[in-house]
């Protein structure tokens, strides 16, 4: 392998690329765990709630239909996709 020889140049190619990574993935990902523990309305002031809207969440019957519904969802969609593109593989 061959070994970088100009280290100013690798990072002037990669910096940009891993700033607007963090920016669009890693940012959205920390503010929305960091929201989830507020009670918030979108509007107006965020107060500290700690755990208490996964406590909340976890006793909520609705919540478990959904997260079962996505799974099916997700187990049909997971599936045609492999299945379509088998198909295509062998046309």
């Amino acid at each position: 392998m061959g070994v970088i020889r100009n280290k100013k140049a690798f990072l002037a190619f990669l910096l940009p690329g891993l700033l607007f990574y963090i920016l669009a993935v890693f940012y959205p990902i920390e503010e929305s765990i960091r929201l989830s523990f507020m009670k918030w309305g979108g509007i107006g002031k965020k107060q500290f709630v700690g755990l208490k809207n996964y406590v909340t969440m976890f006793h909520d019957e609705v919540f478990y239909k959904a997260f079962f519904n996505n799974l099916i969802y997700l187990v049909i969609v997971v599936s045609m996709q492999l299945l379509i593109g088998l198909f295509l593989q062998y046309c």
